[in-house]
This record gives C-alpha cells, structure tokens and sequence, in this order.
C-alpha cells in the first residue's frame, strides 16, 4: 500500500507538471479544523498543519481541469495524522492571464492515503487506509507566489475516523519548473 500510493503522488506531481504551463512548489500552513468534536479534542482546534503544494503560476484565463496533490499533517502528542490526496478537479478564474492577483474556486474528487495514529481522548488507534475525498476550494493568488485560500476537504471515513473538516490556509511557491 505504501509503494502505491508513493507511486499515486509520484504520478500526480508528474501530471499537474505536465498539464500546466508553469509550475511551483511551494509549503503551506493551513489552520484544519477538523469536523469530528473528538477529534478536535484530541487535535486542537483548529489544528496547525503543514505541508508542500504543487501549483500553476501562469494560469490560463480560460476555465480549466486541475490536478491537484495537498498533502495535510499534523502531531500533537502521541497522535498524528497524515493524509494525502490525490486529486482532479474544475477551476473557474476570475483574472485575465499573466494578472498579479487571481482570485479562483475549484470542485475536487480523488483519492487519499491515510496514515493515522491516535492516543488520546479515550481513542487508542492507529491505521493506514485509502479512501475516497471530495473538497471545494476558495482563493486567491498574489504576484504568482502566494496563495490565502479557504478550503472544505470531505473525506471518507475509515474505521470510525473521519477526519473532514475546513482549512484556511497560506501557500508560499518558492520553486518553477
């Protein structure tokens, strides 16, 4: 399971590199909060996660398909957690090409692989599982580099964990190729 979904993330980078006209890596901070109240016991809320980002700097006015690879993770304590999702989706703009601030919203579906560990708040589980994952997501890029979005990630819950919730979040792309 872990070689496939190394080689699902793998495949994801490849194709966003591909489909786009230019790309960044960046790393965000993102404040998640998660849906589930016991969940937020045990993570705080919200919980402060982090991660690297995959994404167009010279976005094409027209609506497009997008892929999209947005790891999210988090520890506090003995517990963590891990998810990585692999996904395509439908981005509207609303910017003329090549504009120093492009405000967006994007549908998603895919795939995430899960790697969670929880030890508290009366929960003693740990797992690795795949799972189906759906988000919708508000932003808005600043000089191609920065991104502040708002993003609901809907994910399928795995042996009665489910770790969907709300992110608010800071993108900084710091690499192009």
């Amino acid at each position: 399971m872990r070689r496939a979904s190394i080689a699902l993330g793998l495949l994801a980078l490849a194709s966003a590199a591909m489909a786009q006209d230019s790309a960044r890596l960046g790393v965000s901070v993102n404040a998640y909060y998660i849906s589930d109240s016991k969940l937020r016991d045990v993570f705080g809320n919200p919980a402060l996660t982090y991660g690297l980002n995959l994404s167009a700097i010279n976005r094409p006015q027209a609506n497009r398909l997008t892929y999209a690879y947005n790891p999210i993770a988090a520890q506090k304590g003995d517990s963590k957690f891990f998810m990585l999702p692999v996904t395509i989706g439908y981005e509207l703009q609303f910017a003329e090409r090549r504009a120093n601030t492009l405000p967006y919203v994007r549908a998603e579906a895919g795939y995430s692989y899960y790697d969670i560990a929880i030890h508290d708040n009366g929960w003693d589980q740990s797992f690795k599982a795949g799972g189906f994952v759906g988000a919708v997501e508000a932003g808005v890029v600043f000089n191609r580099s920065i991104a502040l979005k708002a993003r609901y990630n809907l994910f399928q819950e795995r042996f009665g964990v489910n770790m969907s919730g709300a992110e608010l979040g800071l993108v900084y792309n710091f690499a192009s190729f």
